[in-house]
């Protein structure tokens, strides 16, 4: 009788250990199931700022669950490059300084990020911005600032 209770004892923990395993891979494949159809969105309250003849402050709303941002930039109609060197941009950014632009020249701009889960997002819409063009002081305004 004694050998019997061991394995029935045996059989027990052996169906609870395979129960408890068979739940556990439920729930982390349902956990990553999640996390992989979950959706990488594009950043958003991006704003140009400080607008000069030869550089802007691109700047845009910091994301949770972003690993990094890349922006890129173009004379409209011309070949898009990247805004920054090294490209990624820190998930802790959310600004950066676009220079060595031609004065009165307009520019499109865009960023998409690259988020924790794997998944990058789309490119925003396209933003434009135009540089200031350099105007130099007129004689009168020489002489009144002396």
């Amino acid at each position: 009788m004694k050998g019997k209770k061991i394995i029935v004892l045996k059989s027990i923990s052996s169906f609870l250990i395979s129960c408890i395993l068979s739940a556990l891979l439920i729930f982390f494949t349902f956990v990553f199931s999640l996390s992989a159809n979950a959706q990488c969105l594009s950043p958003t309250g991006i704003s140009e700022t400080n607008i000069s003849t030869s550089s802007v402050d691109l700047s845009w709303d910091l994301m949770s669950d972003v690993d990094y941002y890349r922006v890129s930039y173009r004379v409209p109609g011309g070949s898009w490059q990247f805004a920054t060197n090294p490209i990624n941009i820190s998930s802790s950014v959310n600004s950066i300084t676009l220079s060595g632009l031609q004065e009165y020249s307009t520019y499109d701009w865009r960023i998409r990020a690259w988020c924790l889960n794997g998944q990058v997002s789309p490119w925003t819409a396209t933003q434009s911005f135009t540089c200031l063009l350099y105007t130099s002081p007129s004689p009168r305004d020489v002489e009144e600032s002396r």
